[in-house]
């Protein structure tokens, strides 16, 4: 065994956070292949679903833990993509609203649907208990970033469990 291989606990959790989400993405991106609905096109429709359908790009980034310039990358593409609409702010014409269009509407209970699949399978066997634990120390190790991150400012939506 070398000295690399010896690491801290931190260390090692945020490689497996990493490969954890690496692993996940591929088999999001396989199972979603026909849609081209990636998990960040998902995370964005999802999020516009809890504001209603609509909202403009700034609050939306306040909302999401993606970087204001991503999200107006993703916006585009997925402008491109038939998934959202831009439109001028009548009342204030710098801002731009964007909207759902029926083709993400319609697309969003099926990449639900798959994504549930998908993390059932992967959670199974793990007991409830632990996943409570689980989603508490990652939702606390996510908000403990936020706040030594440079864009504090956001307010991420306050998801509930069932």
């Amino acid at each position: 065994m070398n000295k690399y291989e010896t690491i801290t606990l931190e260390h090692l959790l945020w490689i497996n956070i990493v490969q954890t989400r690496h692993v996940m993405n591929r088999l999001w991106e396989r199972k979603m292949k026909d849609t081209h609905l990636t998990t960040e096109k998902f995370a964005i429709i999802h999020e516009l679903l809890c504001l209603g359908g609509e909202s403009t790009p700034h609050n939306l980034a306040k909302r999401i833990v993606f970087e204001p310039h991503s999200i107006s990358a993703m916006l585009s593409r997925m402008e491109k993509d038939g998934l959202i609409t831009k439109t001028k702010d009548l009342k204030k014409k710098h801002m731009v609203r964007i909207k759902l269009t029926q083709k993400a509407i319609e697309l969003f209970p099926e990449a639900l649907n798959t994504s549930l699949e998908i993390f059932t399978d992967l959670m199974k066997g793990v007991p409830r208990e632990e996943k409570i634990r689980l989603t508490e120390s990652l939702t606390h190790i996510r908000n403990k970033a936020l706040t030594i991150s440079p864009k504090k400012d956001k307010k991420l939506t306050p998801f509930k469990y069932t």
